[in-house]
C-alpha cells in the first residue's frame, strides 16, 4: 500500500466516453481525474468507473481515499459515499 497508480477508460460509439485514474500515496488512494462525456452521462458509467477504482484501491490494501472532484460529479460521489 505504499505506491502505485492506474487509469481506466470506457469506450463506445467510436471513442472514449468515461475515464478515471488513481494513485496510492502512503496508504491513501487519490482518485482523479474522473470524467464522463456529457452526452454519455446518466448511464451508470461514472458509477462503474468509481466502483472499479475502489476495488483496485482495496486490492492494494488501501483503506483511505481522497477524491479530487468537481461540482459536476458531486451527486454521484455523495451517493457512493
Amino acid at each position: 500500500g505504499q505506491g502505485g497508480a492506474g487509469a481506466g477508460r470506457i469506450e463506445g460509439g467510436g471513442g472514449r466516453v468515461a475515464t478515471g485514474g488513481w494513485a496510492v500515496r502512503v496508504r491513501c488512494a487519490v482518485l482523479a481525474p474522473m470524467g464522463t462525456q456529457e452526452r454519455q452521462r446518466r448511464r451508470g458509467l461514472g458509477t462503474l468507473v468509481m466502483i472499479t477504482l475502489s476495488k483496485l484501491a482495496e486490492s492494494a490494501c488501501v483503506t483511505e481515499r481522497l477524491l479530487v472532484a468537481t461540482e459536476d460529479g458531486r451527486a454521484l460521489y455523495e451517493r457512493l459515499g
